[in-house]
Formats: C-alpha cells, structure tokens, sequence
C-alpha cells in the first residue's frame, strides 16, 4: 500500500470505502483525503442524524416519564382552583410531549453536531497556519469532520444500552456519581468535563493527531500539541455553557 502513489488512491475513494479506511486504516485514509477530489464528509453528517434518531428514540420516553414525575412533584400540596388546575395539567402535557422532546432533540443535536464540525476544522485550520502548515481549508475541514466520527459511534452505542437496560447511562467518568443527589451537588463544569472524558474521545484525539500529519504535513509532536489544545478549548467550552445553565436553573427554580 505503501508503495501506491497518494494521488492513485485517492482517486479510488468511495463513500464507504472511507468510513471503512477511517475506522480501520485511518492514517492511509487521511493521506489520500488530502489529495482526493472529494473528501465524503456527508456520510458523517448522515450517520450523525441517524445515530440522533436513535438516542433520540431511545431516550425520549424516559425523559417524558421524568419531566411528568418532576412536574407531579412540584404540584403536590398545591391548592388551584379548576382553571388553574386544566392550565397546569396543559402544562405538563405540552413539556412531558414526546414528540416536542424530539424534535427538539433532533433539532438540537443536528445544530450542535455542525457547530462542532466548523468548529473543530476552523480550530485545526488556525493550528496548522500556527505551525505552518501550507493546506486549504476544504482539506482540514473533510478531515475536521471525519475525526468526529467517534463521536457518532458512541450516539449509537448509547442508544442500544438505553434500548437494553431502559435507563439513562451515565456519561463519561461522570458516573463515579452514583446518585442524582451527589450529581445536583457537583460542579456543573466538573460533572460536565467528566460526562466528557471517555474512549471515544480518545479515539477522536487519535484520528486528530494523524489527520494533521497526513493533511498538514507537520510533525508528530505539533499534531499532537494540536489535538490536545483542540480538546482543552473544547471542555473548557461545555464547562462554560454548563455553569451558565446552572446558573440560569438556580435563577428561574429560586435555587
């Protein structure tokens, strides 16, 4: 394989031949990516909506059943008149609907995951010009999105532990928690970083590391210079908009 020219394989690039070349031959893959005339980088966006469906499908039910239990709780020992009463069953109908927690949820996973790709080949973009890299945008960009397909890989599998065990799992190391109790009394950015931090993420640094080297032709050590600042800027990214939540939770519940 070696000995095939870059430009000879990547004309042989198909849309599933790369996800097959990403998973199991990725530092080949990268290589001829950089050189192709496409790149395929849909097929990670297609898996991801898919994956979302599924998760979506897995986890909606049980959220329904949680909100309605929250919901139930926070009108226990409440007196309301009849109007008050059918305004609040109305209420509860509209926020435990399991459809609007659906599409919410699509929606909301189909605009967070393309953030995430502009952000991470803008990030990686900006690295490479840093070490002085000579590459297009286009190029970091297929590659960007191609190395979040970890990612999309552990939407799927989360989804058949929802399907198996009919429970939320826990994200990341943030299941050293064992309790809501200990969870609601845990740093919002702590618990945050932790839901983080798994084999996914690893394997997503990974796939970073050896893209900047086959994209970007810079070295071992600022390819994974790279990846680590990329991952670092992005927790520090979910730990920021985790403490706001808190906040504005604590806010609008008196808390």
């Amino acid at each position: 394989m070696s000995d095939v020219p870059p430009t000879a394989v990547a004309s042989k690039l198909t849309p599933f031949g790369t996800l097959i070349g990403v998973l199991f031959r990725p530092r080949a893959t990268f290589a001829a990516m950089r050189d192709a005339e496409r790149g395929y980088w849909w097929v990670v966006l297609v898996l991801g909506i898919i994956s979302l469906v599924l998760v979506t499908v897995a986890v909606v039910p049980i959220e329904a059943k949680l909100t309605q239990d929250v919901l139930a709780a926070q009108q226990e020992g409440v007196q309301l008149s009849a109007e008050e009463q059918a305004q609040m069953e109305q209420t509860q109908a509209i926020f435990s609907s399991q459809a609007m927690l659906g599409a919410l949820g699509i929606v909301g996973g189909i605009v967070t995951m393309l953030i995430g790709f502009g952000a991470r080949s803008g990030l990686l973009f900006l690295f490479g010009l840093a070490f002085g890299a000579r590459v297009e945008f286009k190029q970091v960009w297929r590659m960007g999105v191609w190395t979040m397909l970890p990612g999309v890989v552990r939407n799927i599998a989360s989804a058949i532990a929802v399907f198996v065990t009919g429970e939320l799992p826990a994200a990341g190391l943030s299941a050293i928690y064992v309790s809501n109790t200990e969870v609601a009394e845990a740093s919002a950015a702590l618990v945050a970083i932790l839901g983080k931090i798994d084999i996914y993420i690893f394997w997503s640094l990974v796939l970073v590391g050896m893209g900047m080297v086959a994209t970007s032709k810079m070295s071992k050590v600022k390819a994974s210079v790279t990846a680590i600042f990329t991952w670092l800027l992005g927790l520090g990214w979910v730990a920021a908009w985790a403490v706001i939540g808190q906040q504005i939770g604590r806010a609008f519940g008196g808390g």
